[in-house]
């Protein structure tokens, strides 16, 4: 599988990869995780290792209680209806890119309202645009990606 799942301190260096062979793996790797605190982790190409109706304990756990362990994560996806909502409710930051899969755009709406019908527009690549959303605040943040303005984008 393609997907990698990475831990880091958060002060400090990288600290680890798993590139699970399936998705047992994936549960092994949320149970693992959870017993270490002060941790961030990233989950890449989630929709390989998990689906919208996972109803394991441990990706529960991990989602609603990495707050408590001091852990943060990041969930990566193409497309957001593939996560769980136990996850998906307990985001502070979205960060859309170009889509165009009915249900993901329906779903979005909840968070971008008007500005959804803009994703399929957003630039890819050399002009990789994307919509920030962020709980809590009012509006709606479209943003050119660049590499002089990731730092700012990109809470420390």
């Amino acid at each position: 599988m393609a997907q990698t799942l990475a831990l880091a301190p958060k002060e400090g260096e990288f600290a680890g990869r798993l590139v699970p062979e399936d998705v047992d793996d994936f549960l092994y790797f949320c149970r693992a995780i959870s017993a270490v605190d002060d941790l961030i982790y990233c989950i890449d190409e989630a929709g390989l290792v998990i689906d919208a109706h996972q109803k394991e304990r441990a990706v529960y756990a991990l989602s609603t209680l990495g707050g408590h362990w001091k852990q943060d994560g990041i969930w990566v996806t193409q497309m957001p209806t593939t996560i769980p909502r136990v996850i998906r409710s307990q985001v502070d930051e979205i960060y859309f890119f170009r889509m165009d899969e009915v249900n993901d755009l329906e779903w979005s709406e909840n968070y971008l309202g008007e500005h959804v019908s803009e994703l399929p527009t957003l630039g890819v690549r050399e002009n990789a645009e994307c919509f920030v959303y962020r709980r809590g605040e009012v509006g709606i943040e479209r943003i050119r990606l660049t590499p002089a303005n990731l730092k700012a984008i990109i809470p420390s």
